[in-house]
């Protein structure tokens, strides 16, 4: 901004000289001064040289702050710094004149730019109210507060002007109508008149950001209505009838809309202050609860998906409430163990306190159907100790450990006991991720494995049949080959013995063949125990040995 753009276009037009412009300043009633980036005095007015007790002379050139001991409760160093990035600043500062005396003075700050050198300049307006009244200092304090407040809170906050709506609303009610909310429903054209008959009178930095408009004056004295989307408009029908009602707020979460049309989710406050009432101006309060809402949204998506896949499983499920049992080994862990696995084992009837505190707080239909109960009832709240027979409790107490150590998952093998105390073989697989963990909440996951077991029994059992049936088998094909292989030999003996009895029976025995016959016997003797040793040494897994072998003689013997 700069000084011109403060000026009425014909002041610039004419050219008024910067003297002339000065001596206008120096005859105004409040202080004026112009201060440089350093916070340097530049220009002094009259009305300052009667407020702080200093001729333009001496002032001028020098640090105000320091000049003027400038004091204000909310800083240490330079008061310039009141204004942040703001043009505009208003407050009350502390000052010390000429004379020692200390002065209340009402500031007015605006930031210029200088058109001929391109600097920044400071504008100050300031009024003495050390003796104001004290009604007077209280109100204009409350008033200050009130602006701080207003600018300074995170929330959007709207003052806007109800005058006209109230008029329409008086109108109705002056024309014999009682049911203002049937009214509403039945000419929602009211209402759309209604929030285009609201404008705005006031509205706080944040408001801007929020709302996207580039500045507060795009909004003061415009409709709220382009704010207003269609799926909102009975929102401010029901802050109308807690008007009506002379409620002393209305708050509500719904949709309001962006300058550009982007509609976010908001938490909408409207009241009516007492010290409002009577000039028809109300407050609205609007935070943004986008991130929030969005969040409860993936929540909600994510504990639906959670529901469903935990009762769609076709494995049971229990959701087990560990807080009982996270308690005790908290204890533990304080108490110095850390070797879980042989504390349990020196003090047994800590299992048996375990298995009483973790409780089932929820179970899928798989669950229900497999451990015998006719409904999610019959098995929610119900111990551990009445699902773990003794021949699973090794088991638990590795479900212990794991809980002990913080691991996130566990799985094995074991039995379980379904509630009509008949036990199942089971895989049984824990889930304790941190999320669920901090809740005092662990998932199990468990799988009847009764039939896999079975079925590995049973092939077991055939994997041993056939193997006796293959060891029958190759015995009797061993055998056939032994027999086939000793008959030989022995069927030549007892041949050449026949032979050698009727060469013997003879009148002459013929001795020359009974020796030849004698020693084809002793030769197939021989034949039959070397068949016996090789099939030994086959059985004994022997290194094969090589031998000359005359074909022609072995031809002749086969």
């Amino acid at each position: 901004m700069t000084i011109s753009d403060g000026l009425d276009p014909r002041v610039v037009e004419h050219g008024l000289s910067a003297e002339l412009l000065l001596e206008v300043v120096d005859a105004a009633a409040d202080s004026v001064m112009i201060l440089d980036r350093d916070g340097r005095i530049l220009a002094w007015n009259t009305a300052s040289e009667t407020l702080y007790g200093w001729r333009r002379e001496q002032a001028v050139g020098r640090d105000a702050d320091r000049l003027l001991q400038s004091w204000h409760p909310r800083l240490a160093g330079r008061t310039d710094t009141l204004l942040g990035e703001a043009d505009t600043w208003e407050g009350e500062l502390k000052r010390v004149t000429a004379t020692g005396e200390e002065r209340r003075v009402e500031i007015r700050w605006r930031r210029i730019l200088d058109p001929d050198r391109g600097v920044p300049l400071l504008i100050e307006y300031g009024r003495d109210i050390t003796r104001l009244p004290a009604l007077e200092s209280e109100a204009r304090l409350t008033a200050y507060r009130y602006r701080n407040l207003f600018q300074a809170m995170a929330a959007a906050f709207w003052e806007l002007d109800f005058t006209e709506v109230r008029q329409m609303i008086h109108g109705l009610v002056k024309g014999g109508v009682t049911d203002l909310p049937g009214y509403f429903a039945a000419n929602p054209e009211f209402i759309d008149i209604a929030i285009g008959a609201t404008r705005v009178i006031d509205v706080n930095d944040k408001t801007v950001e929020l709302f996207g408009v580039p500045n507060r004056d795009a909004l003061i004295g415009a409709s709220v209505d382009p704010f207003w989307p269609k799926e909102s408009r009975h929102i401010y029908a029901g802050a109308l009838l807690a008007a009506a009602s002379r409620a002393p707020r209305y708050s509500v979460e719904t949709r309001l809309s962006r300058q550009d049309g982007a509609l976010f989710d908001a938490l909408f406050t409207v009241c009516w202050p007492d010290a409002h009432r009577g000039d028809g101006s109300v407050l609205v309060g609007v935070i943004d609860i986008s991130d929030r809402v969005a969040a409860e949204a993936r929540q909600r998506r994510s504990d639906l998906q959670y529901r469903t896949l935990f009762h769609a499983l076709p494995m049971a499920v229990f959701q087990m409430d560990t807080r009982g049992i996270q308690g005790m080994l908290a204890d533990l862990r304080r108490q110095g163990v850390t070797d879980i696995a042989a504390h349990l084992a020196d003090h047994p009837d800590l299992v048996d306190r375990a298995l009483e505190a973790s409780v089932v707080a929820d179970v899928n239909a798989a669950c229900v159907r497999m451990f015998g109960a006719r409904e999610p009832g019959d098995l929610i709240g119900l111990p551990s100790a009445a699902f773990w027979p003794s021949s699973g409790l090794g088991t638990f107490q590795c479900i212990l450990g794991a809980a002990f150590a913080m691991a996130t998952g566990f799985e094995e093998d074991t039995r379980m006991r379904r509630l009509d105390g008949s036990e199942i073989d089971v895989h049984y697989i824990s889930h304790a991720p941190e999320e669920l963990r901090s809740q005092g909440m662990v998932v199990s996951v468990v799988a009847d494995i009764g039939e896999r077991l079975a079925a590995q029994r049973a092939v077991a059992q055939l994997r041993a049949d056939f193997a006796h049936a293959s060891r029958l088998s190759i015995l009797g094909e061993l055998t056939s080959s032994i027999a086939h292989e000793v008959n030989q030999p022995l069927a030549a003996i007892a041949a050449n013995g026949a032979a050698g009895g009727r060469w013997l029976a003879r009148e002459v025995p013929d001795l020359e063949e009974v020796r030849a016959i004698n020693e084809r016997i002793v030769a197939d003797a021989r034949r039959a125990a070397d068949i016996i040793a090789r099939v030994r040494a086959m059985a004994v897994k022997d290194e094969p040995s090589y031998e000359p072998v005359c074909v022609a003689e072995l031809i002749e013997e086969a």
